[in-house]
């Protein structure tokens, strides 16, 4: 979820940038001229500078691979998600013809976090697995367990308004396909698979690490609304949906958090939006 991006256009509010952009997913690239115009407008620069951040965090995750979660993995963690998370890497890139400069970066970070922790440090806790029946509950019990905690809140704040704009199915299936992959992957990844799973091992109460992880997550959410009134209800309903979404890793592993996460998002932007 991201200021300076203006992260409502913040973390939100570039999901709503993408939201809006999802009636023409693939604009950019309905011709082979305009596919070669818009990619020939990466910075040379914004290459070598990811493929070098890509490399270091590499290099030392694998070094780092049979030590417990210690200052190197926090660290690739900072080096990896603060660029990402306060929209310094579309000062870089913004992607192709300008657009989608989120959604590139998301699967970076995504790309080299999986190849490190999972390939390279080899870690046990990213919690990937085949989905199961149980995980699809969990994930559901998730949504409406934050349906019925957050949404009296929002609305009474005035943070949510009700206003359904339905998709079409096509587009409201691309719409929970470009959150869960973009949006949901990336922040349940580096929030639950990785943060949480370190501060219950750290902390040595599965509660506290829970709680800390989710604060955090919340706090991320800080640069997306301008008015600190905003602020604030945006953080605390957030900290309050990374509870239930470190609930749902724990018990469904990263699948259910994503799809937790993702169906959340979904409903926000097709529904409760201003």
């Amino acid at each position: 979820m991201p200021a300076n991006r203006p992260r409502a256009l913040g973390a939100k509010g570039e999901k709503r940038a993408l939201v809006g952009n999802l009636t023409m997913p693939l604009a950019p690239f309905r011709s082979g001229a305009t596919a070669l115009m818009v990619w020939t407008s990466l910075d040379p620069y914004a290459l070598v500078i990811a493929l070098c951040t890509a490399l270091a965090v590499l290099k030392a995750l694998r070094g780092a691979r049979r030590t417990a979660p210690g200052a190197t993995d926090v660290l690739a963690w900072l080096l990896l998600w603060i660029p990402f998370a306060l929209r310094w890497w579309n000062e870089l890139y913004a992607g192709p013809g300008g657009q989608y400069g989120y959604e590139v970066w998301a699967v970076y970070v995504t790309g080299v976090a999986l190849l490190g922790w999972g390939l390279c440090r080899r870690s046990p806790t990213l919690g990937i697995r085949v989905p199961r029946t149980r995980d699809v509950l969990v994930s559901l019990g998730a949504l409406l367990t934050l349906a019925a905690l957050l949404i009296p809140p929002g609305l009474s704040t005035g943070f949510l308004h009700w206003n359904p704009a339905p998709p079409a199915l096509l587009q409201g299936a691309g719409l929970f396909g470009v959150l869960a992959l973009t949006v949901a992957l990336p922040e349940e990844l580096f929030f639950r698979s990785l943060l949480q799973t370190w501060c219950e091992r750290w902390t040595g109460r599965r509660w506290l690490g829970l709680v800390i992880a989710s604060l955090a997550f919340g706090l991320m959410h800080w640069n997306n609304r301008p008015d600190l009134a905003e602020k604030v209800i945006y953080c605390a309903l957030a900290s309050v949906a990374g509870l239930a979404y470190g609930l749902s890793f724990r018990y469904g592993g990263l699948f259910a958090a994503v799809m937790s996460h993702a169906a959340v998002d979904g409903i926000w932007q097709v529904y409760l939006r201003a």
